[in-house]
């Protein structure tokens, strides 16, 4: 029986069931049947399991809190444990542990960018106003003095290869994109309102994320005449933020709100994903966000979930490529935009280089490379 190489795929903030770092990198992986699979993050909420993926959670804090600096800690105690031969960083909070450990005990490095770090913590209000500039430029410091221990970089969006400076060498764009549904979804047809049109905000609730634009959407929607409710499902990682959400949804009986204070399980947001009307697209274009392609986006696509976009978004064109929804102006819903019956993805199918498959060839090669 062949020896199989120990990977460790390690999160400082993302759950171990992560859909990215278990579901589509850890899992494509444990096919082969050539890596020992060991995911390292924060506790996820229900129980996972994988017959071929050991999970490790060892990481249940608050972002801001004074656990969060014991972190580094605890990762090195599990890496002395399962002492991997290669190691997936899915955050820059590790790098230098991560990198310290090579450096003792060999093995190779690969890292995972999925964000733009410094601008994204500088945009997306994740964190107090006082601490963004400095924490965004010592990430972004961390990244450029490990560079040159990396042995391979994966992006999550091909724009990171111009604006992250540091990424050079071996680099493969893994694109974030959704993995292929177990039944295929029939196009939804909404031949006139009969019933209240279903709204749905999912992911991480943020104001950068446009989660107020929404709530005020759904009730000058109400006052339009368009009868409309608004399901709120994903977790808050700002107090402040979560505090004026609630405060926003008093006496407004026509959205519900499913987390807010803990991570909600992706199977739970594909479930209620799969019995909206309408995902709401609601990002504030900011630097950090601009030249990507959401997750969410993926995920309507691969199962035919019509959007609401705002119409000032770069992704606007795939909603008249592919019938997969409406423009609109969020600051000033029109209902004449809602003009019954109607119906989606009818236009053209969703090609297969839209799904995760189509990335996973890339996935094993960047891995071989990164050995």
């Amino acid at each position: 029986m062949l020896k199989k190489h120990k990977v460790v795929l390690a999160s400082l903030l993302k759950p171990v069931d992560d859909p990215r770092m278990f579901e589509k990198i850890g899992a494509s992986l444990a096919e082969t049947n050539k890596y020992a699979i060991n995911i390292i993050g924060f506790s996820a909420k229900n129980k996972v399991t994988h017959p071929n993926i050991t999970f490790l959670p060892i990481f249940n804090f608050r972002r801001l809190s004074l656990q969060r600096l014991l972190a580094p800690v605890l990762y090195w105690k599990k890496l002395l444990q399962v002492k991997p031969e290669v190691i997936i960083v899915n955050s820059p909070e590790i790098l230098l542990v991560s990198c310290l450990f090579k450096t003792i005990f060999g093995g190779s490095i690969i890292y995972d960018v999925q964000e733009n770090y410094m601008q994204n913590i500088i945009w997306s209000g994740s964190l107090p106003a006082p601490l963004r500039h400095p924490t965004a430029f010592g990430v972004r410091a961390v990244e450029i003095l490990c560079k040159r221990m990396i042995n391979h970089f994966i992006v999550a969006e091909k724009c990171y290869l111009t604006e992250c400076s540091f990424i050079k060498g071996n680099v493969s764009v893994l694109e974030n994109k959704a993995i292929s549904p177990a039944k295929e979804r029939n196009p939804p047809t909404i031949q006139k309102q009969t019933h209240p049109l279903k709204l749905l905000y999912s992911g991480t609730i943020a104001e950068s994320y446009g989660i107020f634009d929404c709530i005020d959407l759904v009730e000058k929607l109400n006052d339009r005449g368009i009868d409309s409710v608004l399901t709120i499902i994903g977790y808050c990682p700002r107090k402040d933020t979560l505090k004026e959400v609630y405060q926003r949804l008093r006496n407004k009986p026509f959205v519900r709100l499913i987390g807010g204070e803990s991570i909600v399980p992706h199977a739970q947001i594909l479930d209620e994903l799969q019995i909206t009307d309408f995902a709401l697209i609601s990002y504030r274009l900011n630097p950090s966000n601009a030249g990507c392609f959401p997750t969410r986006i993926w995920e309507c696509l691969a199962y035919k979930v019509p959007m609401l976009m705002k119409n000032e978004h770069p992704w606007v064109h795939l909603l008249d490529e592919f019938s997969a929804g409406l423009p609109l102006d969020f600051e000033n819903p029109s209902p004449e935009c809602f003009q019954f019956p109607l119906s989606f993805y009818h236009r053209k199918p969703i090609p297969p280089s839209f799904f995760w498959e189509s990335e996973k060839q890339k996935l094993l090669e960047a891995l071989e490379k990164g050995i």
